[in-house]
């Protein structure tokens, strides 16, 4: 019974913590636009980098 006390309290603020990596996400997705407007390759591939980075940990 404990570990599903302490389970809920992990799985009460998921929702949380995704609902935060998804408005991440969505800053990232616009500089990475705005990178792509710029023809900023370097920009492009670091801000790609970072939202496949933290894309996959929301999908995990």
């Amino acid at each position: 019974m404990a570990q599903i006390h302490e389970l809920t309290y992990t799985l009460k603020a998921a929702p949380e913590k995704i609902v935060e990596e998804m408005d991440g996400l969505n800053d990232t997705l616009e500089e990475i636009h705005i990178a792509s407007e710029a023809e900023s390759a370097d920009e492009v591939s670091s801000y790609g980098a970072d939202y496949l980075k933290t894309a996959r940990t929301v999908i995990k």
